[in-house]
């Protein structure tokens, strides 16, 4: 019995020993688990846009979200999956010594994207490595998306108004080329006529890719007469991959003058032309013989019935 009873006294000692050492071993484990985990929770670009071939600043706003534990030792690298976007200083790497809890750092890097890129968005990783407050070490990885267009770069030439003289109530043509002389696409390309002597007219010329031209060709009417100091333009818009719309215009000569004077001027020259003087007086003189024999015809008609009364 004895023996029995010192087993169970050993034990139970056994047990509360092992129950002891769990509780030792697993009190880190829990304070571990509350490890700050640090995380992007901005960035940001100049304009919104990145421009193949051209510079640009990307600034990270990074958090510890952690309502207690501070982080130290903090190392940010930036990677894309075809160096697609290339540090201009450095590695593209940033540290930072230490970040308190529930506290946000901003931290930027100069870029550069490659010429010759797609307009698209590119993936960027961002490795964080740091450390928390009691030297165990944490990575965390996250991807942002960075868009990018393309220079645009526009003329327009071969600008022409059809015809000649052009009066009020005629048709105008103007006609013109669109020429991409840049790396990017013209969306939505629209070419507009307007200022004085005419009304306004648009055309759509759509999508015209890098090294490509589209045509213009506006009809409209002649609607007031033009002066030294009229003025008629050729307005030209156009898009980005994103939306972002631009514009120029050219000026043109449109010179439309009055009909009334000249069509005036037109018909006296017909008339005068087309009068024919020996014809007038033939048929002056036909009248006048043909009146004077019905005249005589009277006469004789007159004086015959007053003779046959007098018998």
């Amino acid at each position: 019995m004895r023996k029995i009873k010192k087993m169970k006294n050993i034990c139970f000692v056994v047990l509360v020993m092992m129950a002891m050492l769990f509780g030792i071993v697993s009190v880190p484990s829990k304070v571990e688990a509350a490890t700050p985990r640090l995380m992007v929770s901005n960035y940001e670009i100049p304009g919104d846009t990145v421009v193949g071939g051209k510079e640009f600043t990307l600034k990270l706003t990074m958090k510890n979200t952690a309502a207690k534990n501070a982080v130290k030792n903090i190392k940010v690298t930036l990677a894309t999956e075809n160096g697609e976007f290339l540090p201009v200083d450095g590695a593209g790497t940033a540290y930072v010594e230490s970040m308190d809890a529930n506290s946000e750092e901003t931290i930027s890097f100069k870029l550069k994207a490659v010429k010759g890129l797609q307009e698209k968005s590119y993936k960027v990783t961002i490795k964080t490595e740091y450390e928390s407050s009691n030297g165990m070490g944490y990575t965390v990885d996250e991807a942002i998306f960075i868009p990018v267009t393309m220079e645009q770069r526009m003329t327009v030439t071969d600008l022409f108004v059809e015809g000649g003289e052009i009066h009020i109530g005629d048709s105008v043509e103007v006609t013109a080329k669109i020429n991409n002389l840049g790396e990017g696409s013209l969306y939505n390309v629209i070419a507009t006529l307007k200022g004085d002597g005419v009304d306004e007219m648009s055309s759509f010329v759509g999508k015209v890719e890098p090294g490509k031209s589209g045509n213009v060709d506006i009809i409209t009417l002649a609607s007031e007469v033009t002066y030294a100091t009229s003025k008629a333009y050729l307005y030209i818009t156009y898009e980005d991959i994103d939306g972002n719309k631009q514009e120029m215009k050219e000026e043109l000569m449109v010179n439309v003058s009055s009909p009334i004077y000249d069509d005036l001027e037109l018909i006296k020259g017909e008339e005068t032309k087309s009068v024919d003087w020996t014809l007038v007086w033939w048929i002056v003189g036909t009248i006048a013989v043909v009146a004077i024999i019905a005249v005589v015809i009277i006469k004789r008609a007159k004086r015959k019935k007053k003779i046959l009364e007098e018998f």
